[in-house]
């Protein structure tokens, strides 16, 4: 049985109705890792504290086309956000230890 709450997703178009399930949960996140596989993407949401090694609090699959599509709809989000608010200030040093920037 599912649970029927008032949410809504606000997209480019117009906003979504959407229904939570009973066990939805929702977490904070400021770490992740990703395993990419022939047939799909895990992704592991997680937290760390300096010092301590990051601790998983989510684990979510999806398959390659689906993980697109949210790359799409998460840098489509953020233009926006940007263009609104302005741009998103990322460390360096963060930045580097990701593997992102050399």
């Amino acid at each position: 049985m599912r649970v029927k709450r008032e949410a809504t997703v606000t997209t480019k178009q117009q906003p979504l109705d959407v229904e939570f399930a009973p066990d939805h949960i929702e977490v904070y996140a400021d770490n992740l890792n990703v395993s990419t596989g022939l047939f799909g993407q895990t992704l592991y949401f997680g937290t760390v504290r300096s010092g301590e090694k990051p601790v998983v609090r989510v684990t979510v699959r999806m398959s390659p086309q689906m993980a697109k599509v949210m790359g799409v709809i998460i840098s489509r989000q953020l233009k926006e956000y940007e263009e609104k608010v302005g741009p998103i200030a990322l460390p360096v040093e963060a930045l580097k230890q990701m593997g992102i920037v050399d």
